[in-house]
């Protein structure tokens, strides 16, 4: 076997391998007020009688104005099966509502899923609701029902390329035709800003078309625009892609589009392959890759939704690991809307962020994990602090889509462009 496949062997029979995440079953709605108000919310401050809605909305819709415009938007259906109107006008009733209400609408929403119906119908009225800060990876904003309430989102829901997956090693293609994966080890200045769906770094307007993405699968050149941080709140979880059904810590991205077709992120998330995206899976390790400590150790000053700080001379190449060899398949964006525009390359090999226990021995910069795990997806002004952690999306479906790869588990010799 040559060394690209021994590298592979290597690589995925490691003992330290963590033990495979139990996935959420989708669709399986029928305990969901209990899981919303209990599970969903263990890691969470709790609080008692009225306000215990308020506590799981600041999470999930955050508002409780998007939440009002939701339960309005439903009683303006005149859905009298789902709540009476009374419930909107007695503040007290919310608590009970919020279980009976939200256990319907998941089971009218599971009933759709199971026919294989279109989505639950526009919400009339609630243009008002503020999506993007609506949307989070669980409870009832989580990702079984992003293409549920919001029908622009039907392809979560419903789309036949979606990402991320579950590599299965041995059900990997090998193209002897794909080229070596290319980044510009330039550096560029940005900004690194907790979304409150993730950490992102995103290069400034003046440094774009300064590092490019090319090689590899791909047929343009595709500028950089962003990396995103996906990560667990333990360490068995918190990759989005998955080897085998077992996932890593964390991940890490590299966006990038194709700047001859669109003019930015947005708009080319609407065409056909118009999207790259770099996947580097990070284990655990005894010392933390240089780029990827810096935007952790950086994050401190983004400790809430919304907090940001701009860095100079960031090199996103040097957040790759050293290896020649990856995985790529046709896939989505990983948050709503799902767009199905995306070109996936998964490197072979991981990279390192060190965990150690908060002590006051412990080394500077060697708490990297630990540092991102205390971030918050709530807004500094917000009563309840929720966790940052856990942004990522399950494995979905792989509808005979093709896992090509330029390792050649043979050994024969590689032609690569």
């Amino acid at each position: 076997m040559g060394k690209a496949g021994d590298d592979m062997t290597a690589y995925l029979s490691k003992p330290s391998w963590p033990p495979p995440m139990e996935p959420p079953e989708p669709g399986d709605l029928d305990s969901l007020p209990d899981t919303l108000l209990d599970e969903t919310m263990s890691e969470q401050p709790r609080r008692e009688s009225a306000s215990q809605i308020d506590e799981f909305f600041s999470a999930a819709v955050r508002r409780r104005s998007s939440y009002l415009a939701i339960l309005t938007a439903l009683h303006a259906r005149e859905d009298d099966d789902v709540f009476q109107k009374t419930d909107l006008e007695n503040e007290s009733a919310h608590i009970a509502t919020d279980q009976r209400v939200m256990k319907k609408i998941a089971g009218r929403g599971k009933a759709k899923a199971a026919a294989g119906d279109e989505p639950l119908p526009p919400l009339i009225g609630v243009s008002c609701v503020v999506w993007d800060q609506w949307w989070t990876y669980d409870g009832i904003s989580g990702t079984s029902y992003w293409g549920v309430f919001n029908p622009d989102w039907g392809t979560c829901h419903k789309g036949r390329r979606q990402s991320p997956i579950n590599v299965e090693p041995d059900s990997l293609l090998f193209d002897p035709q794909l080229g070596y994966l290319h980044v510009d080890n330039a550096a560029v200045s940005g900004c690194l800003r907790n979304s409150g769906h993730g950490l992102v770094f995103s290069v400034l307007d003046s440094h774009r078309g300064q590092v490019n993405i090319t090689g590899a699968s791909l047929s343009y050149g595709y500028q950089f625009q962003e990396v995103h941080i996906h990560f667990g709140m333990k360490n068995a979880r918190g990759s989005e892609h998955q080897i085998s059904g077992k996932p890593f810590p964390a991940e890490v991205q590299l966006l990038g589009y194709n700047a001859n077709l669109y003019p930015n992120l947005t708009a080319a998330a609407s065409g056909n392959s118009s999207i790259v995206i770099v996947a580097v899976l990070v284990q655990q390790g005894s010392a933390t890759n240089r780029q990827l400590a810096r935007l952790a150790d950086a994050s401190v000053a983004t400790p809430y939704r919304d907090d940001a700080i701009c860095l100079a001379n960031v090199s996103v190449s040097e957040l790759l690991p050293s290896t020649e060899f990856y995985l790529t398949y046709e896939g989505s964006l990983t948050w709503p809307g799902c767009d199905e525009s995306v070109t996936w390359v998964l490197m072979n090999k991981p990279i390192y962020i060190t965990n150690a226990s908060a002590t006051l021995s412990a080394p500077p910069g060697g708490l990297q994990l630990e540092q991102l795990r205390r971030l918050s997806q709530s807004l500094q002004t917000d009563d309840t602090r929720s966790p940052l952690g856990d942004n990522f999306r399950t494995p979905q479906p792989l509808h005979r889509r093709p896992v090509r790869t330029n390792i050649d588990f043979t050994g024969r010799p590689v032609v690569n462009s």
